[in-house]
């Protein structure tokens, strides 16, 4: 008798067993990409549509790119109900809502890597880590100076500008900081995927840092 392999747990009978660990397809493009890219969701027994920041929600996953345009327009046109086949209600304000979410997880993430002793905060310290390769990402706020900005450059690290100086220091616990480096470690990656994911979002531009001159 022939049996037909599971499905993932998000049922999409078009991905394959091997991209289910890391794949999932896209409600609104229709295409398969890294779940690094893709937002959560999932529909609550009131047909709530919810943010499933964490992946560990029962239910079907309805899965959206992180990207601040698909999402607005899953919500609009309630592409939700369209791929749960089922009745679902995505809150007016459910952007909003994931973005809060997203900034939450991230300084939660950022505080368990500060305990795992994987970050280093403060331009001397930064700079010195990142001298020593130590460093595998750059987190900085919208005010860093330029001159650090361009003294960091030449170790071509990864950079993301997507908390403020005060969200960078909550996580912390500091007042505020501008420069946070974190060294190779799951949670790093964690990290650096939960605040792309914000980025996106948050429609921020790409970001590099300026080259010395």
């Amino acid at each position: 008798m022939h049996v037909n392999p599971p499905l993932p747990d998000d049922g999409q009978p078009d991905i394959t067993p091997d991209q289910a660990a890391t794949e999932r397809r896209c409600l609104v493009l229709g295409e398969a990409l890294p779940r690094a890219q893709l937002i959560r969701f999932v529909v609550g027994p009131q047909h709530q549509v919810f943010p499933d920041i964490d992946e560990k929600l029962p239910g079907r996953g309805l899965w959206v790119s992180a990207c601040r345009d698909k999402l607005a327009h899953a919500i609009k046109k309630n592409l939700f109900a369209k791929a749960a086949r089922a009745s679902a209600k995505p809150a007016a304000d459910l952007l909003e809502l994931t973005i809060s979410l997203l900034q939450q997880k991230s300084l939660s993430l950022m505080g368990l890597a500060n305990k795992a002793g994987v970050v280093v905060h403060g331009f001397p310290q930064v700079q010195a880590a990142a001298k020593a390769h130590q460093l595998s990402l750059l987190l900085t706020a919208p005010d860093a100076g330029a001159d650090g900005l361009r003294k960091l450059a030449p170790f071509a690290l990864p950079m993301l500008q997507v908390l403020d100086s005060a969200q960078l220091g909550r996580a912390l616990g500091h007042d505020a900081l501008t420069f946070v480096g974190l060294c190779p470690h799951p949670l790093t990656t964690k990290v650096q995927e939960n605040l792309q994911k914000l980025a996106g979002l948050l429609a921020l531009p790409p970001q590099s840092m300026p080259h010395n001159t």
